[in-house]
């Protein structure tokens, strides 16, 4: 008696007969990483999720049948799992080159398709790495203005593009560390560091708690992006200002006292400034406008804060 051979199980993947000229579902067993990336990413007819699981098929189709190895390899479509799985682990927390990629692919670790997958990947990382301050850890200015310009955008939302949760108002807030240049000078760059790192965790804390977003804005300035609902005043926008500036120098007084730097009277001074949807009335060119109304709000917050300093008998920087 002989035993019906069970057909594989379909990918949910369709190619083109070449006889038929019909579509036609491939079967997992025909699967090659170059089909999968080029589904995933290319044609986009199956998410994330159908991939993580066709892939895992492959790593175990891959493992239950070595003899056929080399007949695979040499059509390319042999798959790498355990040097794949263990690049791509790098290449998600940006801990490779993509001249250490182009290495292993050169010398047969990984095959053409499994690079562009794993470039794709590290690419990816690279650019989210850009956008974070090192020293911190928290955003840098790029990436700062980068969602400043989007919280920008959705202000400009009209009719069947504006949504519930966007926004009516942006706030912007930007600091800067009183005395900091002469504790860097005296206590030297390592303190410096501490220091930045203390206030930078400080910033964050208050972002939190806000619902906004904070980042070092450059050297010793930092800053607190959010948007509300509502109607935000300029006075309100002072009161806001002042009350940060306050939650701020208590949770930094805290602080530098755990660390022993108590006694050298670091503050920051904050100033802020608020931009409300109404401001978009009658533009003729929102991508030029928004960049405009993104120099204006940080000019004026920064202006504010600038006052604030002078008030206290500091200067820019010191």
């Amino acid at each position: 008696m002989t035993m019906e051979r069970k057909p594989h199980p379909l990918s949910g993947i369709y190619r083109t007969n070449q006889k038929t000229k019909k579509r036609e579902p491939i079967p997992t067993n025909e699967l090659t990483l170059a089909i999968l990336n080029q589904a995933l990413n290319v044609d986009k007819v199956i998410n994330q999720s159908h991939y993580d699981s066709l892939f895992r098929q492959l790593r175990e189709q891959e493992k239950s049948a070595p003899a056929k190895k080399a007949e695979k390899a040499k059509s390319g479509g042999f798959l790498h799992f355990d040097n794949f799985a263990k690049l791509n682990s790098a290449a998600v927390d940006g801990k490779i080159t993509m001249a250490e990629l182009k290495k292993a692919r050169d010398s047969g670790e990984i095959n053409t398709a499994e690079y562009g997958r794993l470039a794709a990947n590290l690419a990816e990382t690279s650019e989210e790495k850009t956008e974070i301050d090192h020293l911190t850890g928290i955003s840098n200015r790029r990436g700062m203005d980068k969602n400043l310009s989007y919280a920008i955008e959705r202000l400009n939302q009209q009719g069947e593009h504006r949504r519930e949760s966007n926004p009516d108002f942006v706030l912007f807030f930007i600091a800067d560390v009183n005395r900091f240049k002469f504790f860097n000078d005296s206590q030297g760059h390592p303190q410096g560091d501490k220091l930045l790192i203390i206030v930078a965790k400080c910033f964050e804390e208050e972002a939190i708690e806000r619902g906004g977003q904070a980042s070092r804005y450059g050297g010793d300035e930092f800053a607190i992006m959010q948007v509300g609902r509502g109607v935000a005043s300029s006075r309100n926008v002072r009161e806001i200002a002042q009350r940060i500036e306050n939650k701020i120098n208590a949770r930094l007084a805290i602080a530098l006292k755990s660390a022993g730097m108590a006694g050298f009277n670091i503050t920051v001074s904050v100033g802020g400034a608020e931009l409300p949807k109404e401001e978009f009335k009658d533009i003729k060119n929102p991508r030029k406008e928004i960049e405009e109304m993104m120099s204006t709000l940080i000019k004026e917050a920064d202006t504010m804060m600038y006052e604030k300093k002078l008030q206290s008998g500091l200067e820019r920087g010191k």
